[in-house]
């Protein structure tokens, strides 16, 4: 897909973190590379050493407040045009809701990797479906469609490859 103007986008997961020398192979990194190499700019900030960041005993559950701070920071210097959640569950849907008011063309989706039948996932999904434009899955059955909501899409999305990496 082409743009008129390449986007400036959000990557919000576990992406170029502090203990992701040894999992660079994941699917953050072949995204953030994909899309700089359609041209796009992308900011990734990594949740889970931000949240730990600012915790005082270096928890991500005790830095989940500064966290969404942070993230809302962010939103408001950079303006982009999409932000990518990639498993982040520490984002809370009202940033996620105070996001879309300092940009109000702002575009979200989420993306998930863990199974649609595992309990607490299919919460998250469930509530995820309201607050975001769209999730992506890497289940690819029918049974992805109940986690479409009123204005949101959810679609499948097979594991990228990216060259660079898998060689």
């Amino acid at each position: 897909m082409r743009f008129e103007r390449p986007l400036k986008i959000l990557y919000v997961g576990n992406v170029f973190g502090l203990s992701n020398h040894a999992s660079y192979y994941k699917i953050p990194s072949k995204l953030v590379n994909g899309f700089i190499r359609e041209g796009h700019f992308v900011y990734p900030l990594n949740d889970r050493d931000t949240a730990r960041y600012f915790s005082p005993l270096r928890t991500r559950k005790m830095g989940a407040g500064g966290l969404n701070k942070h993230f809302l920071g962010v939103v408001s210097s950079l303006r982009p045009d999409l932000i990518v959640m990639s498993n982040c569950e520490m984002i809370e849907d009202d940033s996620i809701h105070d996001a879309r008011n300092i940009v109000p063309s702002l575009k979200i989706v989420y993306r998930n990797v863990d199974s649609i039948l595992e309990p607490d996932n299919r919460a998250r999904l469930l509530r995820k479906r309201d607050v975001v434009d769209g999730i992506f899955l890497t289940t690819g059955d029918a049974r992805i469609r109940e986690f479409a909501g009123k204005n949101s899409f959810c679609a499948f999305m097979p594991n990228p490859l990216d060259l660079s990496i898998e060689t």
